[in-house]
């Protein structure tokens, strides 16, 4: 299947505590993020959520749905968080945590194949246009971020 390594770094003005809080809460990501259509906790971790596993129902702009299931691995809090992947997606995604004075970068990995057929037989031809709805999803989800830290901030 196709493999796709994405590096994306949000830059936020918030603290990294908030912005740790946000991406950690991942069942909220469809209330601020526009692409996630739901997020659904299959099996609860333990107390620092390792072993939970979520399912996740995304929305691209390009008009076809992809689900996939995380499950944590590891978690050092405020600092980094990272999982296997499986679903129509399948591989390793990543977070982690820098302050740099008052921005806090959030820089997410993602190592992953598409298990989709028809991405498969197509990635020859669509793969470009792949990266770029990933970078939109992505767009969307700082976006979505920042307003929903501004609006618990007020």
């Amino acid at each position: 299947m196709a493999l796709y390594q994405f590096t994306t770094v949000w830059e936020v003005e918030a603290p990294p505590e908030a912005v740790w809080d946000a991406i950690y809460f991942s069942l909220n990501w469809p209330k601020w993020w526009k692409d996630v259509i739901s997020v659904d906790e299959l099996v609860e971790g333990n107390e620092d959520g390792i072993g939970s596993i979520r399912r996740y129902v995304l929305k691209s702009p390009m008009f076809y749905k992809l689900s996939f299931d995380l499950k944590l691995t590891h978690n050092t809090k405020y600092q980094f968080l990272s999982g296997t992947v499986s679903g129509q997606l399948s591989g390793v995604g990543s977070w982690a945590f820098t302050q740099e004075g008052v921005i806090t970068k959030a820089t997410c990995i993602w190592h992953v194949s598409t298990q989709l057929k028809w991405m498969h037989r197509l990635n020859f031809l669509l793969a470009p246009i792949f990266r770029y709805n990933h970078k939109l999803v992505m767009e969307h989800g700082l976006i979505g971020l920042k307003n929903f830290l501004l609006q618990k901030s007020k």
